[in-house]
């Protein structure tokens, strides 16, 4: 994340080159608590390294309670 012209901006970088036009995908790597919004979220990336859901199921409690 940096700061440009007091705006913040994410820079993504690959670790190869992309095509134009190619189609490419993040993973948020986001968490829940709840099974059934973790069964909700299926991703459908088509990566065949996808883990089938763009959620991670942390389990309850995993989070702290402020």
């Amino acid at each position: 994340v940096t700061a440009v012209g007091g705006h913040y901006q994410i820079g993504i970088y690959s670790v190869r080159k992309i095509q134009h036009g190619e189609e490419i995908t993040f993973d948020y790597n986001s968490v829940t608590e709840s099974k059934e919004e973790y069964e909700a979220s299926v991703c459908l990336c088509g990566s065949q390294v996808c883990r089938g859901s763009y959620l991670n199921l942390t389990g309850e409690g995993a989070f702290q309670k402020v």
